[in-house]
């Protein structure tokens, strides 16, 4: 039997990544133009959160280019278990990684 997910979460979901990389794409142009980048932290961790959110997006649009709904009122969409679990590691692999930024005091959310 297929699991479901909500409608609006995976609509928030996807605009919150879309906006996370947008933010990340100016912190790591931003922090390119500073000597030895490479050897900080917070740039790999940027780096690693640009990756990880294109990742998602693109498993996203694979996923759900075509959603099969649970019925007409369109709240919730059908999703194999497989495709939840995946969906679910990349979340909390997202969440660790912005928990980790938050720890630095730098932000990946417009202000």
């Amino acid at each position: 039997m297929p699991h479901t997910i909500y409608t609006d979460d995976l609509i928030e979901t996807t605009m919150d990544i879309n906006e996370a990389i947008v933010v990340l794409e100016g912190l790591i142009r931003h922090d390119l133009e500073k000597e030895n980048c490479f050897q900080d932290d917070t740039f790999c961790l940027f780096l690693e959160l640009f990756a990880l959110n294109r990742t998602i997006k693109k498993y996203l649009e694979k996923n759900f280019d075509v959603p099969v709904f649970k019925d007409e009122e369109q709240k919730e969409i059908l999703v194999s278990k497989e495709t939840l679990g995946i969906l679910f590691s990349l979340l909390v692999a997202r969440k660790s990684l912005m928990d980790e930024a938050n720890s630095f005091s730098r932000s990946v959310r417009l202000n």
